[in-house]
C-alpha cells in the first residue's frame, strides 16, 4: 500500500467527479481497474517479516522498488513502529521514508498518524465511489454509469462484504488491545523521543510503547474505521449485488456479537437492505437454505436481532413468491404466519424502536422527537446523520412492507388487545400492568419514532391508497391503552405542511370514517376531553379558600387518560406549527375554543406535565409568521388577563385569574423544585420563545407599567439566575431549561431592532423600552449576576458533552456577539432618550459596554478564544473566531501595552491570550481533502482568515495576536524592528496558519528543488483554481505580510529561501490571459449532467 498513492487517486477522482472531460473518463477506467485488487485487498498491510527485519537491520530496505541505505537511528525507529504496528518492517519503513522526505519534524509521530490515515484514505475513497455509483453524490450519468459498472465488478468477486465483515473484527481486537495499552502507558514514552532520537543520533531510546496520548489517537482513529467499514457493508449491501453467501455471512456475524457492539446497527441496516426480492440474490436457489440455516440457530446472543431479521426475511419470501413467479417449498404460507408471529412476540418492534432511540445522533434532537419510555440499550451508540437517515429508511420499509403484505398479523394482534380489554372489562377492574401490554402498541410506537425524526412530509405515503387505509383501520381501535401509541402516531404522520393538511381533515372526519364527527380520533374528541378535563377538576379559587394556597387536591381522573390527552395534544400541536390553514380553522371553531379551553385547564390544578403540554401547544399555535403573529398578540393579552404570570401590584384575586402568590414562578419553587423536574417551566418557556418575536404595544396599561418587565423578570431572575442551584432528577433537564431560557434572551436582542430610532421619534423611544430586548440588554450590560451565568457556561465547555449544553453554548456566544453590535446605539442614543421621556424605567447611572467588562474578565476572554479548539460543534467554532475578531477591533482590546508574557509593547488582546492553545485555529483554516466537492467555502475557514487578514493591515496596532497565529515570534518584536519568524518545519516547532496558508498556496504546483521536480506533480489543481475566492485572501494575506513594516523582511526572506515561493508561484502563472470559453451548444444541468442542443 503507496503511501501517496491514495492520496492521488482520491485527487483524480475529485477531479474526474467534478468536472468530467473523455480523456479524465478515459485515464478514470484505467485507474479503477488498477486500484480493484487494492480494493480486494482492503486493509491488509503485510505481517511482520523476519528476512525483512534482518534486511532492515543491515542498514537497507527495498523501497518501492529501490533499495536504499539508512543510519541506525532510522533502522531502531523502523523496528519500533513495526513491533507497535504489527506490520512488515519493510511497509513500515516506506511510509517512515516518506514522512523525512517531507518533513524531519517529528517524523516518527508522523508516520504513525500517516499509517492510518492511508488507511482512512482507502475506505474513503472506496466509499466516495460507492455512493456516487448509487446516486449519493450528484455526477455526469456516464461517469455514475462506469462506476455503476465497477461496483458491480467489485461486488461480483463474492469476496468484499467477507472482508469487510473480518476487517470490522480485526479492527475491533486492535481497537481492545490499544485501549489496554492506553490505559497502561504513561504521558510520557518512547514515542515523544522518536523525534529527538532520529535528529541526535542516540544510538538507543527508552521505553517500550507509545504515549498515553498518541495510543488515544490510535483508538479513535480504529472506532472511525470501524463506523467507515459498516457504513460501506450498507452501502454495498444496497447496491443489490451481494451474494447470497455474503448476506449469510452478515446474518451469521449478527447471531455472534454482544449487546454491546457498536458496529452492530451498521452490519443489521446492511442485512436488511440485502433483503431486497429485486436484488439478485432472489435468483439464488441455495440462498433460502442458507438463511434458513442462520435463523435455526439458538445461540443467538441478541435475541431481539433475530426476531427483526425473521420478519424482514419473512417479508423477503412473500415479496419473492409474488414478483415473477419465484417461489420456494422451503416454507409454507402457516410457516411463514408463524415465524412473523413468534417474532413479533420476541418483541421486535420494541427493539427497533430502543435501537432506533439509541442511534440517534445528538444532534438530530428536534422539537418534533418522540422519547420512548422503553429501557434503553445499556451502551447508547450515536451515529452520524447521514447513516440515521439510511436507517431510518430501511425500518420505513421494513414497516410499509409489513402493513401491505401481513395485515392477517395486525389484525390477529388488534383482536389479542380486545380481548384482554374485554376480559378486564367483564371483571370489573384494570387490565393488570406486564412488561408487554401490546404489540400493536409498539408497532405503532415504532411508526411514530421513525417519522418523528424523519424530514417533514416524509410521511406522505401513509396518507393515500393502502397505507391510508391502514390509518383507517387504526382509527377504529377501542382499547385504551392503545390511545397514547396511537396518537403518537398520527402526530408523526402529520409532520410537514401537506401531512399536517390531511391530518387535520382525517381527525376532522373522525378518523375517515365520514360518518360521525365524535370519537376516539377526531378533534371534537379531543377539545371534548379538554372540556370534560375542565370540568372534572375543582375551581382554583375554591382549592385557594379552602386551603390557603398551601396544597393542591389530587386530580380525580384516571392517569392513563391524561397520558392519552397529553399525546393527542402532540397531534394539535403538529397540526398547528405545520398547516396554517388547518391552524386558522381550528381557531375559527367556535365550538372547540382551542386556545381558551387551554388557558383555562393551564390555570386549574391538573398534572404539571399536561400544562406543560398545554403551554407547548400554545407555543405552537403562535409559532411562524403567517397567522403567528397575530395569534401571539392576543396570546399576549390573554396571559396578562389570566395572569399566568402575577404581574399586578395588588394581592386581590383577579377575575378567573391566579391569586398573586400563585402562578408559574409559584408552582416552579412550591412544587416543580423541590419534585426536582420541571416539565411546566420549560413548557412556559417555549410559549414566551415563540411569543417574543412579535412584543405587544402597551401590554399593561391600566393596571401596571407598560410592557414585557415582567416576562423578561421571570426568565432571568426566577430561572436563569436560579439554574445552578436548583436540583435535577434528570441532569440533562436542566441544560434543556438552560437552553429555553437562553433562547429568550436570545430572541429577545435578535428581534431588538434600534435602528427604528433614526425615522420613529418619541413613539420609537416607548416601543423599544416595552420590548423585551430592553430589559434582557440591560441586564446582560448592568447585572453581574446575569453575566455570571453566561461567562460561566463557557468555563464548563470542555466538561459537557449534553446536546442541550452545546445548544446553551451556541446561544451564549450569539448573545454576546449580539450584544456587541447593539451595545453602542443602545447606550449612546436608547437610553438618553428614554431618561428624557421620564420613563417608569429604572436605569442605572452608568452603563459599561460589554467588551469593556470582559476587559475586566480575562478568563472570559481565554475562554471565548479557547473554543476554536471545541470538536462538538462546527457553530461554536465560527462563533468563537467571529468573537474574536470582533474584540481584536476593540478599543479595548487593541491598544498597546505590556504584559507578563511580553516584556515589550503588544496588543491587549494578545497579552490575554498569549499562551492560550492554537492549534484550533491551523486545524480550522487547513482544507480537508473531502472538501475538494464542496462548491461553497466552508464558514470557519474564510472566518479565520478574515480574522489574520483585519489584523495583519498596516493600520492594525502590532504586534498582535494574529501575528501569534501566524508564527512570528511576538516576544523579540521591537518598536521599528521586525518580527522574526518561526520555521514551523524546525525540531519541536509548532504549525501554524502561515504554514498551512503556504501548503495551501503551493498544493499542485511543482516543487523547483531537487528531489522535488515537476516530474513528481499529483494530478491536484492548484487552489486557485479549486477555491478562488479562497485562495485570493489566502494571497492578500501574504502579501499584507510582505508590506507590513514589522513583518515584511522576514516573510520575505522566508519565502524566498524555505519555499522557492515566487518561482514556483510564477512558475504557473500563464503567459496570456486565458482566453473566454466559446460556446458550444452544451447545456449544463444542475446535476453535474450536460445535454447538447442544435441550433
Amino acid at each position: 500500500m503507496e503511501v501517496s498513492y491514495w492520496d492521488n487517486l482520491n485527487a483524480f477522482l475529485a477531479k474526474a467527479l467534478r468536472e468530467p472531460t473523455r480523456q479524465l473518463e478515459q485515464e478514470l477506467y484505467y485507474k479503477l481497474e488498477d486500484a480493484k485488487p487494492r480494493f480486494l485487498a482492503l486493509l491488509d498491510v503485510p505481517p511482520r517479516n523476519s528476512g525483512e527485519e534482518a534486511e532492515l537491520k543491515s542498514g537497507k530496505a527495498t523501497i518501492s522498488g529501490v533499495q536504499k541505505t539508512y543510519n541506525n537511528d532510522f533502522v531502531q525507529v523502523a523496528l519500533f513502529l513495526a513491533q507497535q504496528l504489527d506490520c512488515s518492517e519493510r511497509h513500515v519503513a516506506g511510509i517512515l521514508d516518506h514522512v523525512l522526505s517531507d518533513d524531519p519534524v517529528e517524523s516518527a509521530l508522523r508516520a504513525v498518524q500517516q499509517f492510518y490515515e492511508s488507511r482512512q484514505n482507502v475506505l474513503s475513497t472506496l466509499q466516495l465511489i460507492l455512493d456516487s455509483a448509487m446516486g449519493m453524490n450528484m455526477v455526469e450519468p456516464t461517469i455514475r454509469t462506469r462506476l455503476v459498472d465497477y461496483v458491480i465488478g467489485l461486488a461480483s468477486t463474492g469476496t468484499l462484504a467477507e472482508k469487510i465483515l473480518k476487517q470490522i473484527d480485526t479492527s475491533g481486537a486492535l481497537m481492545q488491545r490499544q485501549m489496554a495499552n492506553q490505559r497502561n502507558a504513561g504521558s510520557t514514552t518512547a514515542i515523544g523521543m522518536l523525534a529527538i532520537v532520529i535528529s541526535t543520533r542516540a544510538n538507543v531510546f527508552a521505553g517500550t510503547g507509545f504515549s498515553a496520548d498518541l495510543y488515544a489517537q490510535v483508538v479513535s482513529a480504529l472506532q472511525s474505521e470501524r463506523q467507515q467499514l459498516g457504513n460501506l457493508l450498507f452501502v454495498l449491501a444496497g447496491s443489490g449485488e451481494l451474494r447470497g453467501s455474503e448476506v449469510a455471512k452478515m446474518v451469521s456475524w449478527i447471531s455472534t456479537v454482544s449487546p454491546d457492539e457498536p458496529i452492530m446497527v451498521y452490519v443489521l441496516a446492511a442485512c436488511l437492505a440485502a433483503f431486497d426480492a429485486s436484488s439478485q440474490v432472489a435468483s439464488e436457489t441455495s440462498f433460502v437454505n442458507l438463511i434458513k440455516t442462520e435463523l435455526a440457530k439458538p445461540t443467538w446472543k441478541i435475541p431481539e436481532t433475530k426476531a427483526v431479521l425473521t420478519i424482514k426475511w419473512c417479508l423477503f419470501l412473500i415479496e419473492a413468491s409474488n414478483g415473477d413467479g419465484r417461489t420456494t417449498d422451503a416454507y409454507s404460507e402457516s410457516d411463514i404466519e408463524k415465524l412473523v408471529t413468534d417474532s413479533v412476540r420476541a418483541d421486535a418492534f420494541r427493539y427497533l424502536s430502543v435501537l432506533l432511540h439509541s442511534s440517534r445522533p445528538l444532534d438530530a434532537v428536534s422539537q418534533d422527537t418522540l422519547e420512548l419510555e422503553y429501557d434503553p440499550l445499556p451502551t447508547p451508540t450515536p451515529v452520524d446523520g447521514l447513516f440515521y437517515k439510511y436507517l431510518l429508511k430501511q425500518v420505513e420499509i421494513f414497516l410499509i412492507a409489513f402493513v401491505t403484505s401481513l395485515s392477517p398479523v395486525l389484525r390477529r394482534m388488534r383482536h389479542a388487545d380486545e380481548d384482554t380489554s374485554s376480559l378486564a372489562a367483564s371483571r370489573s377492574q384494570a387490565p393488570q400492568a406486564s412488561p408487554h401490554p401490546s404489540r400493536l402498541a409498539d408497532f405503532f410506537v415504532l411508526i411514530a419514532l421513525v417519522y418523528s425524526d424523519q424530514s417533514p412530509d416524509e410521511g406522505l405515503k401513509w396518507w393515500d391508497d393502502r397505507l391510508y387505509s391502514f390509518l383507517r383501520w387504526s382509527a377504529e381501535a377501542r382499547v385504551p391503552s392503545l390511545l397514547k401509541p396511537l396518537y403518537n402516531m398520527f402526530g408523526s404522520l402529520a409532520r410537514g405542511q401537506s401531512c399536517a393538511t390531511y391530518a387535520y381533515n382525517f381527525l376532522s372526519t373522525n378518523g375517515g370514517q365520514r360518518a360521525g364527527t365524535t370519537g376516539w380520533c377526531s378533534w371534537a374528541g379531543l377539545f371534548g376531553s379538554l372540556d370534560w378535563l375542565l370540568t372534572s377538576v375543582p375551581d382554583q379559587r375554591t382549592v385557594d379558600s379552602a386551603l390557603g394556597g398551601r396544597e393542591r387536591q389530587p386530580l380525580p381522573v384516571d392517569p392513563e387518560e391524561i397520558r392519552s390527552i397529553m399525546a393527542f395534544l402532540r397531534v394539535l400541536r403538529v397540526v398547528a406549527r405545520y398547516s396554517t390553514a388547518a391552524r386558522a380553522a381550528l381557531l375559527e371553531n367556535t365550538q372547540y375554543r382551542a386556545v381558551a379551553v387551554m388557558l383555562d385547564l393551564v390555570r386549574s390544578p391538573v398534572a404539571l406535565e399536561l400544562k406543560g403540554k398545554l403551554f407547548d401547544t400554545l407555543a405552537a399555535f403562535c409559532d411562524g409568521p403567517e397567522l403567528g403573529g397575530e395569534v401571539a398578540r392576543l396570546m399576549w393579552v390573554s396571559l396578562e388577563r389570566y395572569e399566568v404570570l402575577p404581574v399586578r401590584s395588588t394581592t386581590t384575586m383577579t377575575t378567573g385569574g391566579w391569586k398573586k402568590s400563585r402562578g408559574v414562578p409559584a408552582e416552579l419553587e412550591e412544587i416543580e423544585a423541590p419534585a426536582r423536574t420541571y416539565p411546566a417551566t420549560l413548557s412556559f418557556l417555549h410559549l414566551l420563545n415563540a411569543l417574543v418575536p412579535f412584543p405587544p404595544d402597551n401590554l399593561g396599561s391600566g393596571h401596571r407599567v407598560v410592557g414585557t418587565g415582567p416576562y423578561v423578570k421571570f426568565v432571568v431572575e426566577d430561572v436563569l439566575l436560579k439554574i445552578d442551584a436548583r436540583e435535577y432528577a434528570d441532569p440533562s433537564e436542566r441544560w434543556k431549561v438552560t437552553d429555553a431560557a437562553l433562547e429568550f434572551v436570545q430572541r429577545s436582542l435578535d428581534g431588538f431592532d434600534l435602528a427604528t430610532l433614526a425615522i420613529g421619534g418619541q413613539d420609537a423611544v416607548q416601543k423599544l423600552v416595552q420590548h423585551p430586548g430592553f430589559g434582557v440588554l440591560l441586564r446582560v450590560l448592568v447585572d453581574s449576576a446575569t453575566r455570571d451565568v453566561l461567562f460561566g457556561i463557557l468555563a464548563l465547555s470542555e466538561s459537557n458533552q449534553d446536546p442541550y449544553f452545546v445548544s446553551s453554548l451556541v446561544r451564549t456566544l450569539r448573545i454576546i456577539s449580539r450584544t456587541l453590535e447593539i451595545q453602542d446605539l443602545f447606550i449612546d442614543l436608547l437610553i438618553p432618550s428614554a431618561r428624557a421621556l421620564s420613563l417608569d424605567v429604572d436605569i442605572p447611572a452608568v452603563v459599561s459596554t460589554a467588551d469593556q467588562i470582559l476587559l475586566w474578565r480575562p478568563e472570559s476572554v481565554v475562554h471565548i478564544a479557547g473554543l476554536v479548539n471545541y470538536r462538538l460543534s462546527r457553530e461554536v467554532v465560527l462563533l468563537s473566531v467571529k468573537l474574536t475578531t470582533k474584540l481584536s477591533q476593540s478599543t479595548y482590546f487593541n491598544s498597546m501595552e505590556t504584559s507578563a508574557l511580553f516584556p515589550h509593547r503588544v496588543s491587549r488582546l494578545l497579552g490575554i491570550l498569549g499562551d492560550a492553545p492554537t492549534d484550533g485555529y491551523v486545524r480550522g483554516l487547513r482544507l480537508e481533502p473531502g472538501e475538494e466537492q464542496q462548491s461553497v467555502e466552508d464558514q470557519v475557514r474564510d472566518a479565520i482568515i478574515d480574522f489574520l487578514l483585519v489584523n495583519t493591515l498596516p493600520t492594525s496596532p502590532s504586534p498582535n495576536f494574529a501575528h501569534l497565529l501566524l508564527g512570528f515570534d511576538v516576544s523579540h518584536s521591537t518598536t521599528g524592528g521586525a518580527m522574526p519568524i518561526h520555521d514551523s518545519r524546525a525540531i519541536g516547532a509548532r504549525e501554524t496558519c502561515l504554514g498551512v496558508v503556504l501548503d495551501m498556496v503551493g498544493e499542485g504546483i511543482p516543487r523547483l528543488d531537487r528531489k522535488k521536480t515537476r516530474a513528481g506533480k499529483t494530478v491536484q489543481d492548484p487552489l486557485f483554481e479549486r477555491h478562488p475566492v479562497f485562495a485570493e485572501k489566502c494571497y492578500r494575506l501574504i502579501h499584507q505580510l510582505c508590506t507590513h513594516s514589522l513583518t515584511f523582511g522576514t516573510t520575505i526572506r522566508y519565502l524566498r529561501t524555505h519555499e522557492d515561493f515566487f518561482a514556483r508561484q510564477l512558475s504557473v502563472v500563464s503567459m496570456r490571459p486565458p482566453s473566454g470559453d466559446e460556446p458550444d451548444g452544451t447545456i449544463r444541468l444542475v446535476d453535474n449532467s450536460s445535454s447538447r442542443r442544435a441550433a
